[in-house]
């Protein structure tokens, strides 16, 4: 039987690493306490959790102590949202940083984000709003990174991608249902894939093209999260592979 080095989980994958037969322990960090996480980024010693409180936080000492870099992310006041909006997603590619919101689309920082600016031409009815005169009211609900290439799934209306000149975003091609609920994003190789409220889609052009995947998946489940896993033997240290198939 063929085997493949990684595999994509529509749900929940979990990784331990295990010097020796013990049960797993979890400990909280010092924060960030009140507000729920709704992303997490790794970029390269520090971490980035995205929060329900429209706040982003980072820790640099594995959750010792952490800084809330929220500088310039709002809420549009016309919506009738409370004050601070959810960051749910994360993202980084070379110098810059992306993070999705619920009501106020996406921003972008360049000084490792300390502060950010919104970044949200090109979005489906961003220009609508923008001759209105008035902040756009967008969700943009997850990114994944190919290369140089960013995707960013705006919430009922598909994947966009980061243009050419890194100053827009474009929709991507065909093959997905009409505006679709785009909730997760992953990259595996070249391969993208979406967790909609409609199922699993896969692009292997940089998003020229969307088809169905997920064969076995029920039905048409939301696909929620996904996760890129990557299989080796058990070594002698005991690493487990973990794995959960979650259909909500």
């Amino acid at each position: 039987m063929k085997t493949h080095p990684w595999a994509v989980f529509a749900g929940l994958a979990v990784l331990i690493m295990l010097p020796r037969p013990s049960a797993a322990q979890w400990e909280r960090t010092s924060g960030p306490a009140k507000p729920s996480v709704r992303a997490l980024l790794v970029r390269g010693a520090k971490l980035y959790a995205g929060t329900g409180g429209s706040a982003v936080f980072v820790t640099e000492d594995d959750g010792g102590s952490w800084k809330a870099i929220d500088k310039g992310i709002k809420t549009p006041t016309f919506t009738g949202l409370p004050p601070g909006q959810p960051v749910t997603g994360l993202a980084a590619a070379g110098a810059d940083m992306f993070a999705g919101t619920e009501g106020g689309g996406a921003f972008r920082s360049r000084d490792d984000g300390e502060s950010w600016q919104p970044f949200n031409k090109g979005f489906a009815l961003e220009s609508f709003f923008r001759e209105l005169g008035v902040t756009p009211e967008l969700w943009v609900s997850c990114f994944a990174v190919i290369g140089t290439k960013v995707f960013a799934g705006q919430t009922d209306f598909g994947v966009f991608v980061l243009s050419d000149s890194d100053e827009s975003w474009e929709p991507t091609g065909k093959g997905m249902p009409d505006d679709p609920c785009v909730i997760s994003l992953a990259a595996s190789g070249n391969d993208l894939f979406a967790g909609t409220g409609a199922g699993l889609f896969q692009t292997s052009d940089n998003g020229k093209s969307w088809r169905k995947a997920g064969q076995g998946l029920p039905g048409n489940a939301a696909v929620r999260a996904l996760a890129k896993a990557f299989f080796r033997p058990i070594s002698p240290s005991g690493l487990i592979l973990l794995s959960q198939l979650m259909f909500l």
